[in-house]
């Protein structure tokens, strides 16, 4: 008979101490406290998506690169019935219909030439273009690309030839100078007989001067900037 008083007391005792550990954790679970940010657990909400950020603008003495002149909207007339308004190159090339059927392709060449084109002290560049029109013509364009408070801006394209060579493209003082080849205007569009320095004046946009200050002989040759389907046609 004590042995099951014995066993009575025991019970009631074990019980007791494990409503006092759950009231202690209960106690604690609502306590004002601040708890440990670290042990908080952690969101799985996916993080809402970052704007894009503009390109950080260009300091004074920034290199343009290439890669800065792929995607420049660029003004260019050179014939009479291309269509009014900028083309906009889209990884270096574009392409512009008009017309039933009539065809432009522009294509960023891996030349530049870089430079203060507009005397503010900012470096500026010259983008080489050359342009397949739907005729027989291949020109061969120079579009100022302006500095203008750390963004680039383009100025209007200037054609520097038909059915030529350019070789060199240099800013100096300024200028822009070009070592192209061509020919003397009694030779065929298919030869090339002269080598003519030529010096651009961009530093008024919206009027570009050009004008040749030497010119050089060369040994006939066939002209390689015309492709060889329209050599057959001459």
């Amino acid at each position: 008979m004590s042995e099951h008083k014995i066993l009575s007391l025991k019970i009631p005792a074990y019980i007791c101490l494990l409503a006092g550990v759950l009231l202690l954790s209960a106690s604690t679970g609502c306590s004002d406290e601040p708890s440990d940010p670290e042990s908080e657990p952690r969101s799985t909400e996916p993080a809402s998506a970052v704007e894009p950020s503009d390109p950080e603008p260009l300091e004074q003495d920034d290199e343009i690169t290439l890669d800065d002149l792929m995607d420049l909207a660029v003004i260019v007339e050179f014939t009479d019935d291309s269509p009014p308004g900028p083309i906009q190159l889209q990884n270096g090339k574009a392409t512009r219909t008009y017309g039933e059927a009539s065809q432009d392709l522009y294509e960023l060449q891996d030349r530049m030439a870089q430079g203060d084109l507009d005397g503010d002290g900012d470096n500026d560049a010259v983008a080489y273009i050359i342009a397949r029109t739907a005729g027989t013509g291949t020109f061969h364009l120079l579009v100022p690309v302006y500095n203008t408070n750390g963004k680039l801006e383009s100025g209007a394209a200037l054609v520097v030839g038909d059915r030529v060579v350019i070789e060199q493209i240099s800013v100096r003082d300024g200028l822009v100078e070009v070592s192209r080849l061509d020919r003397t205007e009694d030779a065929s569009m298919l030869t090339i007989n002269q080598r003519s320095i030529l010096e651009i004046d961009f530093s008024q946009p919206e009027q570009p001067k050009m004008r040749v200050i030497s010119t050089e002989p060369l040994d006939p040759t066939a002209n390689p900037d015309i492709p060889f389907d329209e050599l057959l046609k001459e």
